[in-house]
């Protein structure tokens, strides 16, 4: 009995200690875009108890180990109930972070790069960069991509299929148009930021080519595109490096794993999607990479030094629905200077890909700054939103400016046709204007359209209508939606 005393003093008063020092770092901890305190405060917490759990178990065993001499108090009596109700804290915060946790848990992904599956005299390496939030027209302040390009193919006339990130690429990575693919519809009476994945029936770009005998890799930066959406299907390597970020960054809260975690960013996506390319220069590869400089919160540094929304405008929520009224300018110089920093850390990736390899260099969608009074995107089919970049390298033609509209849907049928040892498809420089249908609103009410390149009609013959709302029940996630400002609590 006295040992188990010793052990429930010391495990007590460590967890105390723990508890304490877990709320206080959340107090001092800069919180995350629309972050309620609670949950900030609950989140350190659980942190430092856990460790302090793991300290003081180890401690009290220690201890326990020796005479004691002291008798029973109350105190001890007391120390034995804290560990219960620190338990209950710790069962309590669980339970109220369950959709982030049944969300991780329900995905998965390998860490574990194969070999390439078929030798071939023919191997047609393949590389796909998804710029995130990046318009038709940012080639003009990225002068390192726009070098490459003069060398390669650029299509003037490139669309979109959505204003906003999931659709857009689920697009992409099925060849299939919104309404067909079923991921970003909205839950019926649920929150805005909670859409439904892709459609487990649909095959994915990297599916298809896994059956054409191509290993495959990604290394991503949005939480739209993780495993929770159905991406990392047909990949036999897949890093979601937003994730690991956000989770160092919530762990690094705590003062003692902050001592031993380093920090990670998104823009160590480069280095990871570097190390992928051995594995796909000797036979059959595939690698994908998306990366989210480019995307609001800018992050980049201009005239005072490093300047981060909302930390630069105060309430970026606010700013997202227009007000307070924040300096235009100010926010056109933080994305035109984080375009600038991504186009040189795209070079360096750029030059360490195989010289064999097609390379397509192409966003999910543009950025509105106040063109038709909207900022960001998600809200309307206007260009700036709709039209992106789209830059082919080594495909063996000429170089050349196509001037004829192309779509998401035609990327995905020209990597296949180029696996398939076909030239590029929808993509050829001669073919016809492709018209796009257009769906998936992120902020306000639904809407479609269709566009040819030059012209966008809506609740026309060609729109395909608005996308049906999913009356069912989804995992909610909001750890890293957060960060980025698309949860408004």
């Amino acid at each position: 009995m006295k040992r188990l005393a010793t052990f429930a003093e010391v495990l007590g008063l460590t967890l105390l200690i723990g508890l304490g020092l877990g709320v206080l770092e959340g107090l001092l901890a800069e919180p995350q875009i629309g972050e309620p305190l609670g949950q900030r405060l609950l989140g350190v917490a659980v942190v430092d108890v856990l460790l302090a759990f793991a300290v003081g178990s180890l401690a009290g065993g220690l201890l326990a180990a020796l005479p004691r001499k002291r008798p029973i108090t109350a105190w001890t009596r007391l120390a034995s109930s804290i560990p219960v109700g620190i338990t209950a804290l710790v069962v309590f915060a669980l339970v109220q972070g369950r959709g982030t946790i049944e969300a991780e848990m329900g995905t998965g992904w390998t860490a574990a790069m194969p070999l390439p599956r078929l030798a071939s005299d023919d191997p047609r390496p393949i590389v796909l960069i998804t710029l995130d939030t990046t318009r038709a027209r940012s080639l003009n302040h990225m002068p390192l991509l726009r070098a490459r390009a003069e060398a390669g193919l650029v299509y003037e006339r490139a669309s979109t299929t959505a204003p906003w990130t999931l659709p857009a690429m689920a697009s992409l990575h099925t060849g299939l148009p919104v309404h067909e693919h079923g991921a970003g519809r909205r839950l019926v009476d649920g929150p805005n930021h909670l859409r439904t994945p892709l459609d487990p029936d649909v095959a994915t770009l990297a599916e298809r080519l896994v059956t054409r005998g191509y290993a495959t890799a990604a290394v991503i930066t949005n939480p739209y595109l993780g495993p929770r959406y159905g991406f990392h299907r047909g990949f036999d390597r897949f890093h979601d490096v937003t994730r690991d970020a956000q989770l160092r960054r919530t762990l690094r809260r705590s003062l003692l794993l902050r001592l031993a975690l380093a920090p990670l960013d998104e823009r160590s996506l480069y280095g990871l999607a570097a190390e992928q390319v051995p594995a796909i220069k000797d036979g059959r590869g595939f690698l994908w990479v998306h990366t989210i400089e480019a995307h609001a919160p800018y992050e980049a540094e201009v005239r005072d030094g490093p300047c981060e929304l909302p930390r630069c405008f105060g309430d970026w929520g606010a700013v997202r629905k227009g007000g307070p009224e924040p300096d235009r300018s100010h926010i056109r110089d933080l994305y035109i200077a984080d375009l600038e920093r991504m186009d040189q850390d795209l070079d360096v990736l750029l030059s360490a890909l195989p010289d064999d390899a097609l390379v397509i260099v192409t966003a999910d969608h543009g950025e509105e700054f106040w063109e038709h009074n909207g900022f960001e995107h998600g809200r309307t089919f206007y260009d700036e939103v709709i039209r992106i970049p789209l830059v082919v390298l080594g495909s063996g033609h000429p170089p050349a400016r196509v001037d004829r509209h192309v779509d998401l849907l035609g990327v995905h049928e020209a990597i296949v046709s180029w696996a398939d040892g076909g030239d590029l498809g929808p993509l050829e420089p001669d073919g016809p204007d492709a018209r796009t249908p257009l769906a998936s609103i992120l902020f306000g009410p639904e809407a479609s359209g269709c566009t040819d390149g030059h012209t966008l009609w809506l609740e026309s013959e060609c729109a395909p209508g608005p996308l049906p709302a999913f009356d069912g029940l989804l995992a909610e996630d909001l750890t890293v939606l957060r960060s980025l400002g698309y949860v408004d609590e």
